[in-house]
């Protein structure tokens, strides 16, 4: 499983969606990392049901419809920053594709917030 990360728009010169298995396995040290610094939890930008998530669609499932929330760049660009600081200081606890994958998600969300395009987190088989 992996999180990606998902633009409500394209961005001309940006590849979307980012997908991360480093980031799926950590999730729950990246959201202590935020909540310790005080930022919004990663898990709490997902925004979609689970089972859009994972590629199915609502007619398979027989069940209405539920839209997709999106999420402001800048918020999301907070959390991550939170995060990759104590990463860094951390270093040596995480594999490099952590702080990799996280530094991609930080770009991606600083193109965004430049575009003022919105994104959310998704969670992918």
């Amino acid at each position: 499983m992996a999180v990606a990360v998902a633009l409500e728009r394209d961005i001309p010169g940006v590849d979307s969606p980012l997908f991360s298995e480093p980031l799926f396995a950590e999730m729950d040290r990246m959201n202590e990392m935020a909540e310790a610094a005080g930022a919004r939890l990663l898990a709490s930008f997902i925004g979609t049901a689970p089972a859009q998530s994972l590629g199915f669609e609502d007619d398979e499932l027989q069940q209405p419809a539920t839209p997709v929330e999106w999420f402001d760049a800048t918020e999301g660009l907070r959390s991550v920053e939170a995060i990759l600081k104590a990463v860094r200081e951390r270093s040596a606890d995480y594999d490099d594709d952590v702080l990799a994958d996280l530094d991609q998600v930080r770009r991606l969300l600083e193109s965004a917030r430049e575009a003022g395009v919105r994104f959310n987190l998704e969670i992918v088989l």
